[in-house]
């Protein structure tokens, strides 16, 4: 499989310690209600660029290798293209997380331009569903829309231009999961498994359960020609814990965007310092030494440790185990 299957969960870890991997919210605001999304697409906010060149430089000099550009929506966001022009400069990889209905052939023209990795958040090719888990009338049509225009500028599944569709993991979409990624992959589109993380929007009745995760990945796998042994695709274990943060619109400081636990502030001290000095994230260094429950014990922690967004969403914990992978037993 090509190395772009999934540039969102997995990071080359270059040394302990490193800061390899960055996603931060541009903003808070959003043109979509997704009822699934973790993070309120109505937080005011928005990150001046000034402010944020020297949080860039100094996670360059931490190590970061990888950038994800999130919100809210970026597209929103009205100093995109001065901030691309930074991070391009910088030789980073940059990511950006989009739900499409705003791209324009002159946004397609921006991100081609700086060779941004682009995920649409995309959860089924039912347009009813669609709509509904947007919480947005005809937002699905807009995003077919915008996948095209992406398309026509070269965005396909690609080491130079790579077009993902991220797939949350829900009840809603079930049904139609397959159909979607077998679409995806007609269109030259490769799909992301995106595990959903209950919380103050996403309803834990609306996470796939255990089982049915299971069998997801193995649908998948058929397709993809692999077993998968965890809940991530390609068997590649989020790693994200020991070497990377999520900066959030208001400056917090976080492990990840879907666990709302801040290390620090960047408004108020240096990321150098949050990084190096923080408790949590000094912890976090050693994360699996200190995982509990089924993910400690499991005979895959070689290769994953569980969705900690997950864990940390169900069990308050974010070295407890991850309750909605189907290895997860219970405590005696």
């Amino acid at each position: 499989m090509s190395n772009n299957v999934d540039p969102w969960y997995n990071t080359e870890e270059t040394g302990e310690g490193t800061l390899d991997y960055m996603s931060i919210a541009l903003l808070g605001a959003c043109n979509m209600k997704c009822i699934f999304c973790y993070v309120d697409g109505d937080r005011p906010g928005m990150w001046n660029p000034d402010e944020l060149e020297p949080i860039f430089e100094e996670a360059q000099e931490l190590g970061m290798k990888k950038i994800q550009l999130s919100g809210g929506e970026p597209l929103i966001y009205p100093h995109l293209e001065p901030v691309l022009e930074n991070l391009s400069g910088l030789e980073v990889d940059i990511l950006l997380a989009t739900n499409a209905t705003l791209i324009t052939p002159q946004k397609a023209d921006l991100l081609a331009k700086h060779k941004v990795k682009v995920g649409v958040s995309i959860e089924t090719i039912d347009e009813a569903v669609s709509d509904e888990l947007s919480g947005v009338s005809g937002s699905h049509a807009k995003k077919l829309e915008g996948i095209e225009t992406l398309r026509s500028v070269g965005y396909t599944h690609s080491q130079d231009l790579p077009l993902n569709i991220i797939m949350k993991t829900l009840k809603q979409n079930l049904p139609t999961y397959m159909d979607t990624w077998k679409w995806a992959k007609e269109q030259g589109i490769q799909p992301i498994l995106d595990r959903a993380i209950p919380g103050e929007r996403c309803k834990l009745e609306w996470v796939v359960e255990p089982q049915e995760l299971r069998y997801l990945l193995d649908e998948i796998g058929r397709v993809e020609g692999i077993y998968h042994r965890i809940p991530f695709v390609n068997n590649e274990g989020c790693n994200r814990m020991g070497s990377s943060v999520h900066i959030e619109v208001d400056g917090n400081v976080y492990p990840c965007g879907g666990i709302p636990v801040s290390m620090g502030n960047v408004k108020e001290q240096k990321l150098t310092n949050i990084w190096n000095n923080s408790e949590l994230a000094v912890q976090l260094r050693n994360y699996k030494s200190k995982i509990s429950g089924s993910c400690k014990s499991c005979e895959e922690i070689s290769i994953c440790c569980g969705c900690r967004a997950v864990a940390y969403a169900t069990t308050g914990n974010i070295f407890g185990p991850d309750t909605l992978c189907w290895n997860y037993k219970k405590e005696k």
